[in-house]
């Protein structure tokens, strides 16, 4: 499934599987647990421990197809666009809505103070020395 899953009691996401059992299906919790659509709906897909998101493609997707004309991502995100373009084209069977890859660099102008390679040894070693 495009989606993941954690457990606010130990925050690492992790992917979320679903598979089919017959006529029915489950869907595998953090813990590793299979659960029947009864117990997703007991166990609660908003529940306060447990969390289910869309991975980035699905919100790339969703965003292009249903919420803009154009959808503008940093060069970082572009890569998803190509799959996403791919995905697309495959699975709707439709050309996929256009995207602009755009990137600035913008520095504040903050002061950086002076440091040598002996002031970076001398740190290393007064935090080693205080763990």
């Amino acid at each position: 499934m495009p989606f993941w899953i954690w457990d606010e009691r130990s925050p690492q996401r992790r992917r979320l599987f679903v598979r089919g059992t017959g006529a029915n299906w489950q869907v595998r919790s953090p813990a590793g647990d299979w659960l029947t659509p009864k117990d997703v709906w007991e166990w609660g897909i908003e529940s306060p421990e447990i969390r289910i998101r869309p991975k980035a493609l699905i919100t790339t997707m969703y965003a292009r197809l249903v919420l803009s004309d154009l959808f503008i991502h940093g060069i970082g995100g572009a890569k998803y666009d190509e799959v996403t373009d791919a995905i697309i084209r495959r699975f709707f069977n439709i050309e996929p809505p256009g995207y602009v890859t755009a990137t600035a660099t913008v520095r504040l102008p903050l002061e950086r103070p002076k440091v040598t390679p002996e002031d970076l040894t001398t740190l290393d070693q007064k935090y080693r020395d205080r763990r």
